[in-house]
């Protein structure tokens, strides 16, 4: 943990400024170089926190039920492929323009981001490498060591541990990304509602999440398969059962583009997408779709509704034919500043909203 980091932490439960005690190495926080080991405490309710390993946490204790299921998994399975997932780093910066298009990313430079659910730290590092004064990455499971490790080299990059629905952020955050995370919590529309509470005045909020659209052959046969079978295999049964039913997904997908465009191919575009990876890289790709108890398939409706319930000006995109990105913000003005001219078109207003 670096000392810049501090002024974008405030208490989960009052909200209150946080302050480092007990520091070690000593003189690391006021020299500006990475506290390993310490206290965080609430100057106003004094509760206290330690910083372990780097990263303050906020979480502590082990979580429970599918929560626990789900995170636990996660985490498993990114420290496994740590290390073929970050050596793709020209990869992982096409993958992250992708996914949060038509959020430009130049917005990024010079400001505070917030990856609310960072994992082990891919996107993260990603979006540190764009500029921005701040790139603070969130997690709930262990896997924050990991995405602390992944950005150790990016001195704008902070790493928490901390519960999305009491995230330790103030509320001045100028970009929010959520990639891939919502559709695993318990209630995705108050998860949405809790990490756009970080955004400041004028902040812009990016959930991708998947679609029930364009998912119905997922919802049908997988996600039974998944709930009852697959989430509860042990993990080394989950792992060979993902090597290789990655082996025809990862030849399929590069067979798809012969494919004549007539035959009805399942989530075809998405087929085309995963051409993009290494086969190593699919495995993990594989093994996140199975191992979770916690995925939702949300139709455009409910998505659009965590905007238009606040009355937030936004843009929702499909992507790969299956999956939705919104991009929430304030007002229209505030919005447009973040994307690309020709997205422009498709935002909704807030007096619409």
């Amino acid at each position: 943990m670096r000392a810049t980091l501090l002024e974008h932490l405030a208490c989960p439960d009052c909200g209150g400024d946080i302050a480092a005690e007990d520091t070690r190495p000593r003189g690391a926080l006021e020299a500006g170089d990475p506290v390993e080991e310490g206290t965080l405490r609430c100057t106003a309710c004094r509760r206290a926190w330690p910083i372990v390993g780097g990263v303050p946490d906020f979480v502590g204790g082990a979580t429970a039920g599918e929560v626990a299921q789900t995170t636990a998994g996660f985490a498993r399975n990114w420290v496994r492929y740590e290390e073929v997932i970050l050596r793709e780093e020209a990869l992982n910066a096409r993958l992250l323009r992708d996914w949060v298009a038509p959020l430009r990313l130049d917005a990024l430079a010079g400001k505070v981001a917030l990856d609310a659910g960072c994992g082990m730290g891919r996107w993260l590092r990603a979006v540190a490498r764009q500029g921005p004064r701040a790139a603070i990455g969130v997690d709930m499971s262990e896997v924050v060591w990991a995405a602390a490790r992944a950005v150790r080299d990016q001195p704008n990059a902070h790493v928490v541990r901390g519960d999305l629905f009491r995230l330790p952020i103030r509320p001045t955050v100028d970009v929010v990304l959520s990639i891939g995370v919502l559709h695993h919590t318990p209630d995705p529309a108050a998860a949405f509602a809790a990490v756009q509470g970080r955004a400041g005045p004028g902040g812009v909020t990016l959930a991708w999440v998947y679609g029930a659209e364009g998912s119905g052959w997922l919802e049908r046969w997988v996600t039974p398969l998944r709930r009852h079978v697959t989430s509860r295999l042990p993990d080394r049964a989950l792992l060979g059962l993902s090597r290789a039913l990655t082996v025809p997904l990862w030849a399929g997908a590069r067979a798809t583009p012969w494919l004549p465009a007539a035959l009805p191919v399942p989530s075809r575009p998405y087929l085309e997408h995963l051409r993009l990876y290494p086969r190593r890289y699919l495995e993990h790709i594989v093994y996140d779709h199975l191992v979770p108890s916690l995925a939702a398939y949300l139709p455009r409706a409910e998505v659009e509704a965590w905007a238009r319930g606040p009355g937030l000006a936004y843009h929702l995109s499909q992507r790969n034919g299956n999956s939705w990105r919104l991009i929430a913000a304030p007002d229209r003005g505030a919005l447009a500043r973040a994307l690309e001219p020709a997205a422009w078109p498709g935002i909704v207003p807030a007096r619409e909203a």
